[in-house]
């Protein structure tokens, strides 16, 4: 049945049985215009990505690549570049996949390169260690993050503090041995420990940054030992802490 704009209907369905008995459904339909179709609220501006199309803006040396499928749905992205930052959208919306945020870094010299990151400037400008991918003067990083990003150095070596022992202590009484490891900007990426030469197993937790060596495995076994902990960031900034503790 087709119905027309403002114009009101009856539709009748007639329903028999076999016994010939009868019964008629009226039912009322109303021609009504739906009136205009609704568009995805939202504020919009100067970049509007579909999610089903790829998406490129580059300015000031900084390029933002969005593959095909990364979002969800289509949607106005608010990005504005300043200097070597890009605030690149901040609400809630998902990200399916990588997006690729790439810095022209020809301007610095090799030694400066070499402890620089692309970094998720946080509350107060807080930055936050990407992985990045350093091919000569360009620079880039993998996001499922909107924010705001920028370059970034690190420079100072991990900091390492002994938790259950001091330097020169019998601790015949530990069943194991704690140490703080922290580092500032780019996180810690390895670390090796040895007793006496020997290499040394050490849990990593990283919620409460310590690493932890069980006796139980039975490695250390002499009176004296002497300890080497050598831990590096992520921009090979490294420390060593040195120390000998006594047990029997």
């Amino acid at each position: 049945m087709n119905s027309q704009d403002s114009i009101n209907y009856v539709y009748n369905i007639k329903v028999l049985d076999f016994a010939g008995n009868e019964r008629l459904i009226r039912i009322p339909i109303q021609g009504k215009h739906p009136g205009k179709e609704l568009t995805r609220p939202g504020k919009q501006t100067d970049h509007f990505v579909r999610a089903n199309q790829a998406y490129n803006i580059e300015e000031n040396g900084i390029d933002i690549y969005i593959p095909k499928g990364s979002l969800y749905e289509d949607t106005y992205l608010d990005i504005k570049f300043d200097n070597e930052t890009v605030s690149f959208h901040k609400d809630n919306t998902p990200i399916h996949s990588n997006i690729t945020i790439g810095f022209d870094v020809s301007k610095y010299t090799a030694e400066q390169k070499e402890k620089m990151f692309i970094a998720r400037l946080g509350y107060q400008g807080r930055p936050f260690y990407n992985a990045t991918t350093k091919k000569g003067d360009r620079f880039t990083a993998g996001i499922r993050t909107f924010g705001n990003y920028g370059l970034r150095s690190d420079v100072k070596p991990p900091s390492i503090t002994p938790v259950n022992f001091k330097n020169g202590q019998w601790i015949s009484g530990n069943s194991q041995l704690v140490i703080r490891v922290t580092d500032d900007l780019s996180g810690i990426k390895s670390y090796r420990a040895t007793v006496n030469g020997k290499f040394i197993l050490m849990e990593h937790e990283y919620k409460n940054n310590t690493l932890t060596h069980y006796f139980s495995d039975g490695v250390v076994t002499d009176t004296e030992n002497n300890l080497k902990i050598v831990v590096t960031d992520n921009m090979g900034n490294s420390s060593t802490y040195e120390a000998t503790f006594h047990r029997k």
